[in-house]
């Protein structure tokens, strides 16, 4: 009875590992997606703080001209 439920099992195993494939590459491409979604808000409080750098170095210049 072992042996067949061995040959079953293994039957059965090419169909467990496409199922297993999908999985991975569907995980590979939201990974992909994760990352580029992180670079674009990375870049973009990049540009944040490049923007905030340079209206508060206009804001200082602005007050140390009135005094």
């Amino acid at each position: 009875m072992a042996t067949k439920e061995a040959v079953a099992q293994l039957a059965a195993l090419p169909e467990r590992v496409a199922v297993v494939e999908i999985k991975v590459e569907a995980i590979n491409e939201k990974l992909a997606d994760i990352k580029s979604d992180v670079k674009e808000m990375h870049d973009c409080l990049d540009n944040t703080r490049d923007l905030l750098a340079d209206k508060l170095k206009e804001m200082s210049e602005a007050s140390d001209n009135q005094h």
